[in-house]
C-alpha cells in the first residue's frame, strides 16, 4: 500500500451510479406541471410581458432582456430595473453583448437614484468595471468605479496601475469619502515605493525552541552580505523576530517593508510561519527568499523563491545514486507515520517507479516507536508465520533434531530464529532521525538482515552516525548539500571566516543563509536596484558561484543547488563513490 498523507481523506473506489433523467409526458389535452407557463403581470408602462428564463436554460426567442431593461428605464421604474438586471445577469447563457447592455442599464439605474453605495458593494470583475467606467457620466460614479478598479489592481499586485486609478479618484474630487480613501491608498503606495536597495529584511524565530537554529542561519546571512566586521560592505540587515507565530511574522514583514524599506526578505525558516511571511511580502510587492521545507510555498506568488534542501531534491539524488551508481532495482521503504516520513516515502516511491525500479515492500511505524522488532519482522516476512507455515514447520524440525542432546537456546524455535528474512530487495529507504535509525539498524542485525544497503536523507549527516549504524556502517548511502570533510568546503573563505568570528564550525543552516544572502548581494551589486528588477534577476539566475557549487533558479522558482551522496568509511562521513559506471 502506498504511503498516505495523514491529513488526506481516503476515498475508496466505488461504483458510480448514473441516474437517467426521467421525462414525464402529460396526457393529451392536459397541462403538465413541469411545462405549464405562468402568466406574469407586466410592469407599469410596459406593453410586453417578459418571460422568465428557465434556470440554467437558454434565453428563449421571445425573451429580450435588453428590450425589457430599456422599457423599464424609459418608464423610470429604477427599482424594478435594478432588480431585473441583477436577476437576469445571473443567467450564464446571456450573450456578451446582452451582458454589456444589462450592466449599462444597471449603471443608469444607480446614477438615476444616486445609489453609489450599492455600486460599491456589488461584486464586479475587471471587464464589468472597465465597461462601466467608460459609460459612467456622473463624477461620483466615475470616481467610485476608478476606486474599485484600483483595489482590483492591488489584489493583482499591480501597484503602478492601481496608483493611476487612485489618482483619477482624487482628480474627480466627487465626494469627500471616496477622495479620502484614494488618498490613503496613495499614501501607502508611496511608502511601498520607497526602497533602500542595499537593505535586506530578515524574519527568523530568534526566540523559542528554534532560536539556536535561527541564530546560526542569521550568522550565515551576515557573512553572505559581507557583514563580518569589515568596513567594506555597504549592505545593511534589518532583523525581526517571528517568535514562531504566523501573525507576528506577518506584522514583522509589514514593518520591514514600510519602516525599513527593504528590497527583499529572507525568512520562512519555520513551516508554520513560512506562508504568512511569503504572502505578506508578496502582497506588498517584495520578493522573498524562503528557507522553508514547506511544500507549495513558491505557488503563493511569482515573488516567492525558495532556497532550501527540499526532500524532493534529496530523494531524486538518492534514487539516482542507488539505481545508476549501484545498479539497484528493487527497494523496501521503512518510514515513520509523520508528515516528513510520509512525504519522503511517497517521493521515493514515485522516483523509483519513474526510473523503472520496483518497490518490493513498504512498512510504516509510529513516530514514537522505540521497539522495532515487529516492524522489521513485517518488512522481512517473519511476522506472519501462517503465510510461511510449511517452511516454519520444516525448519523448526531440522533445528530441533540438530539440537538434540545439546543445550538449547531460549530462542531456538521462535519465529524470528526459525524463519530467515525474505530479502527480495537491494536496499531499504529509512527517512528518519539518527536516533530512530540506530534502533532500526540494531533490530535489522538482530533479525539477520544482511547484504542490503540502507538509504537515508540529510538527517543522518551528523556526528555519531558510524557508531549508531553498527554492522551497517559500510552499507550506508545518504545525501546532503555538503560533506563536512570535503576539502573545498573546509578550505573555503566562508568556513575560515565563520570559525574566526564565531569560534564554531558552520553547518547546513549557515550554508543556506550564506548562499541566500550571497545571491541577493551579487544581483543587487550587478544593478538590480528595485524590487521588480531584483525579482526578475532572481527568476533569470543561472550558475551563480555559490559556496558549494553553482546556484540556479528553476522554473518553479526553486533554487537548484548541488546535492551530494555520502557514506561512511573507516568511521568517517565521506563522499560516496560509484561502484559501477552508469
Amino acid at each position: 500500500m502506498r504511503p498516505v498523507t495523514l491529513t488526506k481523506t481516503l476515498i475508496s473506489t466505488g461504483l458510480v451510479l448514473l441516474l437517467s433523467s426521467c421525462v414525464s409526458t402529460a396526457p393529451r389535452g392536459s397541462t403538465s406541471k413541469s411545462t405549464r407557463t405562468t402568466e406574469r403581470t407586466a410592469p407599469p408602462g410596459v406593453g410586453v410581458r417578459p418571460q422568465k428564463t428557465p434556470p440554467g436554460g437558454t434565453v428563449t426567442e421571445d425573451f429580450n432582456p435588453v428590450k425589457t431593461a430599456q422599457l423599464l428605464y424609459d418608464a423610470k421604474d429604477y427599482a424594478k430595473l435594478q432588480s431585473f438586471t441583477k436577476q437576469t445577469l445571473e443567467n450564464p447563457n446571456l450573450s456578451p453583448k446582452e451582458r454589456e447592455s444589462l450592466w449599462t442599464y444597471r449603471l443608469r439605474a444607480w446614477e438615476a437614484t444616486n445609489d453609489v453605495n450599492t455600486l460599491m458593494v456589488t461584486p464586479m470583475g475587471d471587464t464589468e468595471l472597465s465597461l462601466l467606467s467608460r459609460e459612467a457620466s456622473a463624477p461620483a460614479f466615475r470616481a467610485a468605479l476608478a476606486l474599485k478598479l484600483g483595489e482590483s489592481k492591488l489584489d493583482e499586485r499591480k501597484q503602478e496601475e492601481a496608483r493611476e486609478y487612485f489618482q483619477q479618484v482624487v482628480q474627480e474630487n466627487a465626494t469627500p469619502e471616496l477622495t479620502q480613501r484614494a488618498q490613503e491608498y496613495l499614501k501607502n503606495l508611496d511608502t511601498l515605493r520607497k526602497v533602500e536597495p542595499k537593505t535586506i529584511g530578515v524574519v527568523l524565530p530568534l526566540s523559542g525552541r528554534t532560536a539556536s537554529i535561527a541564530q546560526r542561519t542569521l550568522r550565515g546571512i551576515q557573512l553572505g552580505l559581507g557583514l563580518d566586521g569589515s568596513p567594506n560592505s555597504s549592505f545593511r540587515l534589518a532583523v525581526m523576530d517571528s517568535q514562531g507565530n504566523p501573525e507576528v511574522a506577518r506584522r514583522a514583514v509589514e514593518r520591514l517593508v514600510t519602516e525599513d524599506n527593504v528590497i527583499a526578505v529572507i525568512g520562512g525558516l519555520q513551516s508554520k510561519t513560512a506562508s504568512a511571511e511569503a504572502a505578506q511580502a508578496a502582497e506588498l510587492g517584495v520578493p522573498t527568499l524562503s528557507l522553508s521545507l514547506k511544500s507549495g510555498v513558491t505557488e503563493l506568488s511569482p515573488l516567492v523563491f525558495r532556497n532550501s534542501l527540499t526532500t524532493e531534491m534529496q530523494v531524486r539524488r538518492l534514487v539516482r545514486t542507488a539505481m545508476e551508481g549501484n545498479g539497484f532495482k528493487r527497494f523496501a521503504i521503512l518510514y515513520p507515520n509523520d508528515a516528513y516520513g510520509v512525504e519522503a516515502a511517497n517521493l521515493f516511491w514515485d522516483e523509483v517507479l519513474a526510473r523503472g525500479g520496483q518497490i518490493a515492500a513498504a512498512q510504516t511505524y509510529s513516530a514514537k516507536e522505540t521497539d522495532f522488532r515487529d516492524v522489521v519482522s513485517r518488512l522481512v516476512g517473519t511476522f506472519h508465520v501462517e503465510a510461511r507455515n510449511e517452511e516454519f514447520r520444516a525448519r523448526s524440525k531440522e533445528m530441533t533434531d540438530a539440537a538434540a542432546g545439546k543445550s538449547r537456546s531460549a530462542r531456538l524455535n521462535t519465529k524470528e530464529n526459525v524463519l530467515p528474512p525474505q530479502l527480495d530487495f537491494d536496499a531499504i529507504f529509512i527517512p528518519d532521525s539518527l536516533k530512530a535509525f540506530g534502533q532500526i539498524a540494531a533490530t535489522l542485525s538482530y533479525s539477520e538482515v544482511r547484504n542490503v544497503k540502507l538509504l537515508g536523507t540529510n538527517l543522518w549527516n551528523v556526528d555519531g552516525l558510524a557508531k549508531r549504524s553498527g554492522n551497517f556502517a559500510s552499507n550506508l548511502i545518504f545525501v546532503d548539500s555538503y560533506s563536512a570533510k570535503d576539502s573545498r568546503f573546509q578550505n573555503s573563505s566562508f568556513v575560515r571566516t565563520y570559525r574566526k568570528e564565531f569560534n564554531a564550525d558552520p553547518g547546513l543552516f549557515e550554508v543556506q543563509g550564506y548562499d541566500s544572502a550571497l545571491m541577493l548581494r551579487q544581483l543587487i551589486s550587478q544593478g538590480a536596484s528595485s524590487r521588480t528588477s531584483l525579482a526578475k534577476a532572481l527568476t533569470d539566475l543561472r550558475n551563480l558561484p555559490g559556496l558549494l557549487g553553482p546556484l540556479s533558479v528553476g522554473e518553479d522558482r526553486e533554487v537548484l543547488r548541488p546535492v551530494v551522496a555520502l557514506t561512511v568509511e573507516k568511521g568517517e562521513i565521506l563522499p560516496w563513490k560509484a561502484t559501477r559506471t552508469p
